[in-house]
């Protein structure tokens, strides 16, 4: 590659001991020039390893730098890395993930060729259990996470928002920061401000990655309540920013609950709230099986708890949002 721009990587972390390690390695092996990457892992005052994991690496390799996040929220951990980074182009990277040796190299090289303002790729989960292998899975099912284009086609286009994401710095002068009010979505909010102004985000199959979903169901239900809880913040923070889709769970468990009491307070009506459990229950049975067919029936079970783990815990979450919250968010 030709005179090959600075690139700030920013990884927005806390308490992510597990991975990291393993994350800032794949960053730090790149086959993009080494000193032209600028590594700003900005932490939100963790309380496990990830300080000393990360000091270790900063004491050796002069790219890697660590910056305090009092706030502790991934938005004021972007927008910090944002206001102290040299690069001309901006690359997230979560500290749940493990980039491609060429993703840095991919992300510049599609940013160039398509003229896009934001350039990601497709997000494949990785498990390093049974039960993170099966919520692999899950989240590779239309069943799962309601067909989101990067959690599952390997395709390339031009998209509403990419998963991570790579920006022009120039894009992040003209449009803004993240909204810190946004504890989640705030990529989403951000890439649909970035459209509105007339810039372009683009979906490469060649930006790789893999990501490791929570390692139990209750971590996993945690994290989900949390997105659907913030999906009502954000579309009355920023209407339109999200879609139909994201409200699904929503409307499932809102429209259960209904025909549940209709089906105690008038009996006659309780075939309605047997018919949508059948239904979901033909979905959840054959969504299984799909996902079982060549990855091991060893995954059944766990399937048959996982799928609904993520939309019961994301419904709930949605209504907990439009009546105000029923948990604390303390941090991400």
């Amino acid at each position: 590659m030709d005179n090959p721009p600075l690139v700030t990587v920013i990884l927005p972390i806390r308490n992510e001991g597990r991975y990291i390690g393993k994350c800032l390695d794949a960053v730090l092996a790149q086959d993009y020039p080494l000193e032209k990457i600028e590594i700003l892992v900005v932490d939100g005052l963790s309380d496990d390893d990830t300080r000393e994991i990360v000091g270790k690496r900063a004491r050796y390799y002069a790219q890697v730098r660590m910056l305090d996040n009092p706030k502790r929220f991934v938005p004021s951990a972007l927008n910090l890395g944002i206001q102290a980074a040299r690069g001309q182009v901006i690359v997230r990277v979560d500290g749940h993930a493990i980039i491609a040796r060429d993703y840095v190299r991919q992300c510049v090289q599609t940013l160039r060729d398509t003229g896009a303002d934001c350039v990601g790729g497709h997000m494949r989960p990785k498990g390093d259990t049974s039960f993170a292998k099966a919520v692999a899975l899950a989240y590779g099912s239309p069943f799962g996470l309601g067909g989101g284009r990067f959690h599952l086609a390997n395709s390339s286009g031009y998209a509403d928002t990419v998963y991570m994401g790579a920006y022009k710095r120039a894009v992040l002068d003209r449009v803004g920061l993240f909204n810190e009010t946004l504890v989640r979505n705030q990529d989403i909010e951000f890439n649909y401000r970035l459209r509105k102004n007339g810039g372009k985000i683009y979906l490469s199959s060649l930006i790789q990655s893999k990501y490791y979903p929570r390692a139990s169901l209750t971590e996993l239900a945690r994290q989900n309540y949390r997105t659907g809880y913030w999906n009502i913040k954000t579309i009355s923070e920023s209407p339109g920013s999200l879609s139909l889709r994201h409200f699904i769970p929503l409307l499932f468990v809102l429209g259960l609950a209904a025909n549940l009491i209709l089906a105690i307070a008038i009996p006659p009506f309780s075939f309605l709230f047997g018919s949508i459990l059948a239904v979901y229950s033909i979905g959840l049975l054959v969504s299984s099986l799909v996902c079982v067919k060549r990855n091991g029936w060893q995954y059944f079970p766990i399937l048959l708890a996982i799928f609904p783990c993520l939309h019961f815990s994301y419904g709930i979450g949605s209504i907990a949002g439009l009546f105000g919250g029923l948990i604390k968010v303390t941090h991400i």
